[in-house]
């Protein structure tokens, strides 16, 4: 500070990247949940969202203060993912078989999400997925694709900046056995 109270013109500079994108001092993250795709279901029970949020938890370690959006594809699914989940996310859900994509989809392209946020993680493998997250990077996004590495699409791997694989389900090791 100078004499006046007031601080040095260095001090009062905003870091700018090449895209146009202030830089923010701390990282700021958006978690999308795709919880049926994480749980390799669409019956959705609370013990099995439990599992899955303890498997995120730990594999992707969210910082503090970090956003969560969560969707699924029925009414009764929201309810088993919300109380199995427990208290953060904030909860959507649209009927139809990618009622739930359809949700976090227009999460991803909203306008204010590339701006807000330095780091998205996507938990699905789903390959609709492809172009939001292709979006995202291409605006300088750090966008890391958390899945099972069975459901994770191709495509879907080779367009995200990370990938992290949570450990496969009961039910995927059950099928893989019979």
């Amino acid at each position: 500070m100078n004499g006046r109270g007031q601080g040095s013109a260095v001090s009062n500079l905003r870091l700018v990247a090449k895209n146009g994108r202030r830089l923010a001092s701390e990282e700021r993250e958006l978690h999308i949940l795709d919880v049926e795709n994480g749980v390799g279901s669409g019956l959705l029970t609370r013990a099995d969202v439990r599992s899955l949020m303890d498997a995120y938890q730990s594999s992707v370690r969210p910082c503090a203060g970090a956003q969560f959006v969560g969707a699924t594809s029925s009414a009764p699914g929201l309810l088993q993912a919300a109380l199995g989940w427990g208290p953060g996310p904030r909860w959507m859900h649209e009927d139809g078989p990618d009622g739930a994509d359809q949700c976090l989809i227009e999460e991803l392209a909203h306008p204010k999400t590339a701006e807000r946020f330095t780091h998205v993680f996507v938990l699905s493998g789903d390959h609709i997925f492809v172009d939001s997250v292709a979006a995202l990077v291409r605006r300088g996004i750090r966008v890391t694709v958390v899945s099972r590495p069975t459901a994770l699409n191709f495509r879907l791997r080779l367009e995200a900046s990370n990938v992290i694989y949570l450990p496969e389900s009961r039910t995927d090791s059950e099928l893989k056995a019979a």
